[in-house]
């Protein structure tokens, strides 16, 4: 069954409650969620050490931080989310709140509000390539390798630095970065580091590829499954929703499982009430007039 909780999130946003709000902490510090237009949200986290402060923990003004944004103003402690009806994906920077907080806010929103029989519990969408697909791929790009620190890729390195270096036996895995030139393909290097490598000795195995020559640039994992991801890069609070939903849109691997998912059993959607119920103003009013 799936619930679309995006009716109660937005109402949430929009609340001027900021003693409710002040409420929600994650490591000592406040989390905050705003909406910002459709099912585009962002979710702010105040850092204590941070020189300026753009949040007012007293009195959030949405209105305020929408203003710094248009202004061109970064939160080095925002993350954006675009939240659909059964799945979401989380834009942030190294420091910002990601799945940890956003899970933290919601289960303590819960618990004031008394919402005491439902959880918020994400699971990552996941993939991996079988590796003699490899060769299937239209381009492949920056490629990352872990293998086990006892076998004979580690041994070759171990030769290299010399045979007397005592602490490698310390050494659980080495992880090797091959990086292209710009633009260049190099399926036929990592064809061969996954023809040459031994069934176990190989822990991970990710690299930037194309599956198709009218496809994006994707993190594709082989060994080991990993998180469907993509790369923003640096850019200005106007452009990252832009580029978070095309990124969105273009992701053939997430669009696909996406589909999977929605083919199971029992994907109906569903209305949870004690939840729902919070669609309107004026079910929060009780938890707020409290505090």
């Amino acid at each position: 069954m799936t619930f679309d909780i995006r009716p109660f999130l937005k109402q949430f946003a929009a609340l001027n409650a900021p003693q409710l709000k002040k409420q929600i902490q994650h490591q000592d510090e406040y989390l905050y969620l705003t909406h910002q237009f459709t099912n585009v949200f962002m979710l702010l986290q105040t850092k204590q050490h941070e020189i300026i402060r753009k949040v007012n923990t007293e009195n959030l003004s949405i209105d305020e931080v929408n203003e710094l944004l248009q202004k061109g103003e970064h939160f080095g402690f925002a993350s954006y989310l675009i939240l659909e009806s059964d799945h979401f994906g989380i834009c942030s920077t190294l420091m910002a709140p990601r799945f940890e907080a956003l899970t933290v806010m919601l289960e303590k929103l819960f618990e004031l509000i008394g919402v005491n029989d439902w959880k918020f519990v994400p699971s990552a969408v996941m993939s991996q390539l079988a590796p003699n697909k490899v060769k299937t791929l239209n381009h492949v790009g920056r490629t990352t390798v872990r293998v086990k620190g006892d076998l004979k890729v580690a041994e070759h390195f171990k030769n290299f630095l010399g045979d007397d270096v005592d602490d490698f036996q310390h050494i659980e895995e080495l992880e090797i970065t091959i990086k292209p030139k710009k633009n260049r393909d190099i399926s036929g290097v990592a064809q061969r580091v996954v023809d040459k490598a031994d069934d176990n000795e190989i822990s991970r195995m990710k690299m930037r590829a194309r599956e198709s020559a009218n496809s994006a640039m994707l993190d594709v994992y082989l060994v080991e499954s990993g998180i469907i991801s993509d790369q923003i890069g640096r850019r200005s609070a106007k452009e990252v929703t832009a580029v978070m939903q095309e990124k969105m849109s273009a992701n053939s691997r997430l669009k696909g499982l996406v589909k999977e998912n929605r083919n199971a059993d029992n994907k109906e959607p569903v209305n949870i009430s004690a939840i729902s119920r919070f669609h309107t103003p004026a079910a929060w009013n009780p938890f707020i007039d409290r505090l």
